[in-house]
């Protein structure tokens, strides 16, 4: 499969292949705080919607923050 990464001021160091190639399909990897204003919950109805079309999608949440649970 092929990484993309779209970067926001800051250069990735390494992408991690081996952690997708042993699950084939679309991965989506959301990198950030998980605070109010970033709204996970739209991202992850939004991925529903995703999912309907491209059912082996998964769905990265990497971070931390006060809502991470």
């Amino acid at each position: 499969g092929e990484i993309t990464v779209i970067p926001v001021g800051v250069e990735p160091k390494a992408a991690r292949k081996d952690l997708f190639q042993s699950q084939p399909g679309f991965h989506l990897v959301h990198v950030c705080g998980f605070t109010f204003e970033k709204n996970h919950l739209g991202l992850i109805r939004i991925f529903k919607l995703v999912v309907k079309q491209l059912p082996k999608a998964k769905l990265w949440l990497v971070g931390d923050g006060m809502l991470r649970k």
